[in-house]
């Protein structure tokens, strides 16, 4: 009796099911995955921002006899012009903006009501140029640099009142950097990072009143420093 030959194989109904599955399986890990990669490289800007700022502001304190008063000899209060001039002169800027010049040009946009457009907390709410709300203000200097990085500045020549961002005091003033400019999320703690100026260096907000709430019910302002040690 001969032998019967029977190939084995899967059926239309079987390859069809199994790409179902496949294509489910994608359609959920996917959109995270590509998602995690995004915040690990707006991480990475962020932290390369970081060092390039602080390597330039202790080569701008060396220059000042080793402190951020009085920068370059100016006093008279809110000078932020001064500090903006100081970190040009170490930063690869393409653009730089003066006082009351910088919304909408070196910086995202400005409406009447104080409000940022397109820029968000990171509790959704709307982020604003008040003291209530710093480091954004009304009058601001700004950069954008070669890699596309946006850059806010204010500056005191004596100690201004920093108090009002996350319960610092003796603080000189704040830099502010957008990592990727105009692209979104354009939300703080996501892409958009603060410091503050000390008498002889800058540190990440995050570290006083307001360390290890980098969570979705806060402004977002003390991720700059949890992020950095991510």
């Amino acid at each position: 009796m001969g032998k019967i030959n029977r190939e084995i194989g899967f059926t239309l109904a079987e390859v069809l099911i199994t790409l179902a599955i496949i294509g489910v399986i994608a359609a959920l890990t996917i959109p995270a995955l590509m998602n995690f990669l995004y915040e690990a490289e707006l991480i990475a800007k962020w932290k390369k921002s970081y060092a390039t700022i602080s390597q330039a502001t202790q080569s701008i304190v060396s220059e000042n006899g080793g402190s951020l008063q009085n920068l370059n000899g100016a006093t008279g209060g809110y000078q932020p012009n001064i500090v903006e001039q100081a970190y040009r002169s170490k930063l690869n800027v393409i653009k730089f903006c003066t006082l009351g010049t910088t919304y909408g040009k070196c910086f995202h946009n400005q409406t009447v009501g104080q409000a940022l457009i397109g820029v968000t907390l990171l509790n959704g709410g709307t982020a604003v140029t008040n003291c209530a709300q710093m480091p954004f203000f009304a009058d601001m200097s700004g950069q954008i640099l070669s890699d596309g990085t946006y850059v806010l500045y204010s500056y005191w020549t004596n100690l201004g009142p920093a108090v009002y961002l996350e319960g610092y005091t003796n603080s000189y003033g704040s830099i502010t950097v957008d990592v990727n400019g105009e692209k979104k999320p354009n939300v703080v703690g996501k892409d958009i990072f603060s410091m503050l100026l000390f008498d002889d260096h800058i540190q990440p907000v995050g570290k006083g009143s307001s360390k290890n709430t980098c969570t979705s019910a806060t402004s977002g302002f003390s991720c700059s420093t949890e992020k950095l040690l991510q």
